[in-house]
């Protein structure tokens, strides 16, 4: 049995050098399906800064959930400020990856 850790180093080794994923290999969403479950991860807006890292949450996710985007102190920094962009990042991302 190959372990999430095994999995998730061997994506990342080839999401960076551009090697197409074959259409039969399992992914963690995929596999957490085929058992009735849904497979996700906590995310935040810097995995967005890395295209490989931003890759496997892609096509190995099937549900995200915000690291601290959308804690009090991250969209209000200040008592006169708000600051949506981290939370919106994220929104966004995971909208346009289904």
């Amino acid at each position: 049995m190959i372990s999430r850790r095994a999995l998730l180093a061997g994506a990342g080794a080839t999401a960076g050098t551009g090697a197409a994923r074959a259409s039969d290999a399992p992914t963690l969403a995929g596999s957490a399906r085929s058992a009735g479950l849904l497979y996700g991860a906590s995310i935040d807006d810097a995995a967005f800064a890395h295209p490989a890292y931003e890759a496997l949450y892609a096509g190995e996710t099937a549900i995200v959930a915000t690291d601290v985007a959308f804690k009090f102190d991250w969209l209000r920094p200040a008592p006169d400020r708000f600051d949506w962009s981290r939370a919106d990042r994220i929104v966004d991302w995971a909208a346009k990856n289904g």
